[in-house]
């Protein structure tokens, strides 16, 4: 399976996880969480675009 692929895979994963963080949060330390899962759910799918150019 191709690199790139996987990545998206991954970050779709993940950006599940950060839409349901987005409706659970209460306190600081699940928004931190969840603000982390964004970047790295977005920077996944960047280099995944990146790769296929």
């Amino acid at each position: 399976m191709n690199r790139n692929w996987l990545y998206v895979f991954i970050g779709g994963i993940i950006e599940i996880v950060w839409v349901s963080g987005l409706k659970h949060a209460s306190n600081a330390w699940e928004w931190t969480l969840t603000g982390i899962a964004i970047v790295i759910s977005f920077g996944l799918i960047i280099a995944a675009s990146k790769g296929c150019l």
